[in-house]
């Protein structure tokens, strides 16, 4: 007897259906196999701790496509965390036989070595020999086969004659597997499968006397064979763990990067749909439909006619007698549409090709809803919250297709609800959201914005992520809340606590982010940096904004903290006056910033301590003159000085001082007191006279600084000092205002001159 006459027995107490994975005429013929032998046991490839979840699979909760995650923490890998999918689609072999199973009421058990196994025993390193040499037997059958590629060939000798005799058919693919194991040799970790699902099967054969085997053709071969012994290792079950997830047609596509996957996953379960509801024609329904669906979505931005359509669909029948298939398969479908559809040069990147091919990859995704009397829990609880809270928000989750959604989350508090949730999905780095455009309170840009422009997609990758984030909690806010106050653990610095305590609140747990009110204190009190401390308070100032603004009322650990961290700052500032570096920009800020909150908030925020801090400030003869400007200009808004006082202080600092330090104290004085400068001539006969009498050399040391200082000046303001400038020199204020004209040949040559001075540089090795 051949090989596979021993493998195909009918007689025998086993036999071994060999499949390709996902492949619509294996299932076909898998079910054929098992009316005739009638097993009373069915061993699938598969990892052999999932047996549990075969039930599920099963049920009607279960939409295609979904799969079995499977994850392993190996604490002797430097902890690292290791995934797996085992897919499934409706037409899949495996899930064909499971249901083949429970239809004739028998045993059913997954062979294959346990993936936490697998990766105990083996690196996660790819054996690229055996990939190099299944790509080079995968080309060189389709090309001597005169096929485009081996998965036209597999449709072309498999899929279209699936009504062929049982054990010719599976003697065919038997034959195709043995010949790819003879040139593509196995690895160590494949022969090492293979001596795992004998043990399995020899175990099962004590106690059932038919037994079908359902494996992949590559092991077919030697799965009856005894083989050598191997020594399995053991590994912790605790850290390993199962789920059964939805999964998405592109990710069961074969151009995605799953090897074992076939192309256009959507089409072939078309073509499997067709099958079972009786259609004779299956695949020149699927052609028919996919072409007619194609033109629909197609003709919504180029012209596709009625005689288009039926061009497509003759070309695809034409083209299929042509090279001598049974009828028109994917490759005949594309071919039709290509030539029928395509006016132009006929490109894969068009639009007719790419809607067609998007339609037959599917966007959609499986679905896994358990039913309520389930004795395992196949997802965490938090996947579950997770699909709750997108079915409650209105998130379409069933295609991978990118969605976006715009909020308004300061009116509608639906809006603001849905928001922070998508903040909470963002803060857990799931993939799945992404705001496009919107107020960033964060970095305090585009805060006068309204609205919030969201895109998002699911993937399993989400679904993923959350399953590794379960340990965290048993909800999406759950999770959220455990990595807040395990951030909040880990800071040291007030800025980077205001930062947190914002994304708090943006993802709606402000209130419960309060609980870490005692930790927030440590940080803020021990942290003695002014800058820091103007981070924090800005963040607080844009939170008590937000909570205002929403339910109008402030937390009082808030309050607090905002108490303590504006004291803390007025502290700090004690200890930087005579300090002058780069800092000086946002100790000015953070003292502008002070004084406002101690405007708006004056039981928080003492005015009186602030004003002491800086008149004690402006007496000490080191402190940088940024910071000398900022105290004088912020005195004089108290009234703490008259306003001869402070003309007098300015007048004699900027005749004193050498030109960067008169233009450091004029950026402290613009910063917080530039009104005074548009209104009392005086204080611009000052500057001018300063500038005046500066050299050339040490103009143009300063001149980054008065750039800069003038930038705080709106248009209008400008306009203002622009018209007095004139004014003191007796000439027309337009030739300092507005921008330079050039024309259109003017532009052009300068971006001629702009990238010729780019080649040389980039030969010269000054610039990437």
């Amino acid at each position: 007897m051949t090989a596979f006459e021993q493998c195909f027995d009918m007689s025998s107490d086993m036999i071994i259906f060999p499949v390709r994975h996902h492949s619509p005429a294996c299932s076909l013929q898998l079910e054929r196999a098992a009316e005739l032998y009638r097993p009373d046991c069915i061993l699938i490839e598969g990892p052999s701790d999932a047996d549990g979840l075969i039930s599920y699979l099963c049920s009607e909760g279960i939409t295609p496509p979904v799969c079995i995650y499977s994850s392993y923490d190996d604490k002797n890998k430097d902890g690292k965390k290791f995934r797996a999918y085992y897919p499934f689609l409706e037409y899949s072999p495996e899930l064909t036989a499971m249901r083949i199973a429970v239809k004739m009421n028998i045993s059913v058990h997954f062979i294959d070595m346990p993936f936490a196994l697998q990766t105990v025993m083996f690196s996660e390193e790819s054996v690229t020999d055996f990939c190099r040499e299944s790509e080079d037997y995968y080309r060189l059958t389709a090309e001597k086969s005169r096929c485009r590629c081996f998965s036209e060939f597999w449709e072309k000798g498999f899929e279209l004659t699936s009504s062929a005799d049982t054990a010719e058919f599976a003697r065919s693919v038997f034959m195709l597997g043995e010949y790819m194991r003879e040139l593509s040799s196995a690895d160590e970790k494949t022969l090492t499968r293979e001596a795992y699902m004998r043990k399995s099967i020899a175990a099962y054969k004590k106690t059932h006397k038919r037994i079908m085997v359902v494996c992949g053709a590559y092991h077919a071969p030697v799965l009856r064979d005894k083989g050598k012994s191997v020594k399995f290792s053991s590994y912790s079950k605790t850290d390993s763990a199962l789920y059964l997830m939805p999964y998405s047609f592109a990710e069961t596509d074969s151009r995605s990067g799953y090897s074992a996957g076939l192309l256009f996953p959507a089409y072939y379960t078309e073509v499997w749909n067709n099958i079972k509801s009786g259609d004779n024609e299956p695949f020149l329904s699927a052609a028919l439909n996919y072409i007619v669906r194609t033109s629909r979505s197609v003709r919504k931005t180029q012209p596709v006619s009625l005689p288009d359509e039926k061009g497509a669909f003759y070309m695809a029948q034409g083209l299929a007698a042509l090279r001598g298939k049974s009828a028109p398969g994917a490759f005949e479908l594309i071919d039709g549409v290509r030539s029928a559809f395509v006016k132009g040069p006929a490109e894969s990147g068009s639009v007719e090709l790419d809607a067609l091919l998007r339609a037959m990859t599917g966007t959609g995704t499986g679905k896994v809803d358990l039913p309520e009397n389930a004795d395992i829990k196949i997802v965490p609880p938090c996947v579950d919250n997770f699909r709750a809270e997108c079915r409650r928000h209105r998130l379409n989750i069933n295609t991978v297709v990118p969605q976006s959604t715009v909020l308004d989350i300061i009116k509608n508090k639906k809006h603001y609800e849905k928001s922070a949730f998508l903040h909470r999905l963002e803060f857990m780095e799931t993939g799945f959201c992404t705001v496009e455009k919107g107020p960033d309170f964060s970095s305090g840009t585009n805060t006068a914005l309204v609205r919030e422009h969201w895109s998002y997609r699911y993937s399993a990758g989400v679904d993923t992520k959350l399953i590794d984030l379960s340990v965290f909690g048993g909800t999406v806010e759950a999770i959220c809340l455990a990595l807040l106050y395990e951030k909040l653990g880990k800071l040291h610095t007030a800025d980077k606590a205001g930062a947190l305590l914002l994304k708090g609140y943006m993802m709606g747990l402000s209130d419960k982010v309060d609980l870490g009110y005692s930790r927030l204190s440590d940080i803020i009190g021990e942290d003695m940096e002014l800058t820091s401390h103007y981070r924090f308070l800005l963040a607080i100032n844009r939170l008590l904004t937000l909570q205002r603004l929403g339910s109008g009322q402030y937390s009082e650990n808030i309050l607090s903290l905002l108490r303590l961290s504006y004291n803390t700052a007025v502290t700090a500032f004690s200890l930087i006056i005579s300090r002058d570096d780069e800092n000086d920009d946002s100790a000015a800020e953070a003292l502008r910033l002070m004084y406002s909150l101690s405007a708006d908030h004056p039981e928080e925020c003492s005015r009186e301590l602030l004003i002491a801090a800086l008149d004690e400030a402006s007496r000490q003869p080191d402190i940088s003159p940024q910071l000398y400007g900022v105290s004088m200009a912020l005195l004089f808004k108290n009234k703490s000085i008259s306003s001869e006082e402070y003309r007098t202080y300015f007048e004699n600092y900027l005749l004193s001082a050498n030109p960067t330090a008169a233009a450091r104290f004029l950026s402290g004085i613009i910063l917080t007191g530039r009104d005074v400068i548009l209104t009392d001539r005086r204080m611009l006969i000052s500057i001018d006279s300063v500038i005046r009498r500066t050299d050339d050399a040490a103009f143009m040391e300063i001149l980054p600084h008065l750039r800069q200082t003038f930038t705080a000046f709106t248009p209008a303001e400008t306009a203002r000092i622009a018209s007095s400038a004139a004014e003191l020199y007796g000439t027309e204020s337009s030739i300092f205002e507005g921008s330079l004209i050039f024309s259109a040949r003017e532009i052009a040559a300068a971006a001629a001159l702009d990238r010729k001075s780019a080649e040389m540089m980039k030969e010269w090795g000054i610039y990437d």
